[in-house]
């Protein structure tokens, strides 16, 4: 089992009870890239915004990747959970109840209200959390109503892998385990072009794209590994270094080849990103008061703690819009659709998620370790 910080020092930074102000404003960023990239870019130039369309819209050309940034804040913190609790006797029951109150409650009310209104396609796939390999067989994003659970999907086949492999593992095994499966990820995207040209499979299936849930998962065992940790203290100017390598070719990537489905991208782009992103995390953990008390920080962490309905629903939301006679990327039913989905994930938040998993974390406790490691 990882050793733990010295002096009882938690990983990440403590806020809110037991939320992190650090990582719900990391998550707050990913879901205000993902918004931006459904409901604002590219401008629209009905209005006056297009004057500045021109300046704004290169430099959003990689907001899109936000899900990146979505898949190793969860790697990072499943896999903390899981290490911090690989012992107890109820790992499974624990991880696997609080996961389900996570995330089945909003989703059935996505596919429901998809259902009613006759937009649900794939149902069986949608029920499995397989849509991502039935939308890269029919070679599309997948409808309007539920097509951006595709990384939900990916998350969960994550969530049938991480759990046996910490538990199972010995903890000195973890990090190769985890550098291979990053490994992987490339090679698989690279190979399916190269057999298949599926640009659609290379972007949707989870071996193409566990690279950065492994990448959350690796940083989550080095934060509470002593040695490992140390040597990351130690070496902060090396983090620094390549974060500005990598910043570097993340600017190239978003002025000469930002479409995902372009070649520099699908072969190593997405990992490139992903390597940036997990290189500003793992800095910020090592320095996790930098969230300043601020009014713009408490709307960043707002915004991160209702991630999950606001990355559901609000692609929907512009669409039921665009039906309405508001089309989509104009001014209209960007305005509209953004204060709609605000308050849509409030009123979830408040009655939905909170209470569900405040039941969630009463109902299932992991109790005393079984393991002697």
């Amino acid at each position: 089992m990882p050793d733990m910080p010295a002096g009882g020092e938690k990983p990440p930074a403590r806020g809110r009870g037991e939320r992190s102000d650090l990582l719900d404003a990391v998550r707050g960023v990913a879901v205000c890239m993902i918004l931006a990239t459904h409901l604002w870019v590219p401008l629209p130039t009905d209005t006056i915004l297009w004057h500045i369309a021109p300046v704004v819209d290169p430099l959003m050309g990689l907001s899109w990747t936000g899900v990146d940034l979505f898949f190793i804040l969860s790697g990072y913190l499943i896999c903390g959970s899981l290490l911090d609790n690989r012992g107890a006797g109820t790992y499974f029951s624990v991880f696997y109840g609080r996961r389900t109150f996570r995330i089945l409650p909003l989703y059935a009310m996505m596919l429901g209200l998809a259902a009613a209104t006759s937009s649900l396609v794939y149902p069986l796939a949608h029920l499995t959390f397989t849509q991502n390999f039935a939308f890269s067989w029919a070679r599309h994003w997948g409808p309007d109503s539920t097509g951006v659970t595709w990384s939900l999907a990916i998350e969960e086949q994550f969530y049938l892998i991480l759990p046996f492999l910490v538990r199972f593992s010995a903890s000195r095994r973890l990090p190769y385990l985890f550098l291979a499966a990053i490994a992987v990820a490339p090679i698989t995207r690279m190979s399916i072009m190269a057999w298949a040209d599926n640009y659609y499979a290379a972007y949707l299936l989870m071996p193409c794209r566990m690279e950065g849930l492994f990448m959350g998962a690796l940083l989550a065992w080095a934060i509470r590994d002593l040695d490992a940790r140390a040597w990351l203290r130690a070496h902060r100017h090396w983090l620094d270094g390549a974060l500005i390598a990598l910043g570097l070719g993340y600017i190239f990537l978003l002025f000469y080849s930002p479409g995902l489905k372009t070649a520099p991208m699908w072969s190593v782009g997405y990992t490139w990103c992903a390597c940036f992103y997990a290189v500003i995390l793992t800095r910020l953990l090592l320095r996790p008061n930098w969230v300043a008390v601020s009014r713009f920080w408490r709307v960043v962490c707002w915004f991160g703690v209702r991630a999950y309905a606001l990355y559901l629903f609000h692609v929907p939301l512009a669409r039921v819009l665009d039906t309405w006679g508001l089309p989509v990327h104009g001014l209209a039913n960007a305005v509209l659709a953004s204060i709609g989905i605000v308050a849509i994930a409030a009123v979830s938040w408040w009655m939905v998620e909170k209470p569900l998993l405040a039941f969630a974390r009463h109902r299932f406790r992991y109790q005393p370790s079984r393991l002697t490691t």
